[in-house]
């Protein structure tokens, strides 16, 4: 085995650097489908309330819910 081959198979650096990226990119698209689905369960519980069907206070909690994932 070369020197070169060898400090690349022995760098954990470059392994974990790339496993990193994949937990971020994870991480992301985690945040994005709880995006998508508080956006949702918003827009069921206003139509809801808006039909009679719900109480305003699940619409609220909704509202909150979509809120809190898109302020932080």
């Amino acid at each position: 085995m070369t020197a070169q081959r060898c400090t690349r198979t022995r760098n954990p650096h470059r392994g974990n650097a790339y496993l990193l990226v994949l937990a971020d990119e994870t991480r992301v698209a985690s945040v994005e489908a709880q995006g998508s689905t508080a956006k949702i369960s918003l827009d069921q519980a206003v139509a809801n309330h808006q039909a009679g069907t719900a109480p305003l206070l699940d619409e609220l909690r909704a509202r909150v819910d979509y809120q809190s994932l898109n302020s932080s």
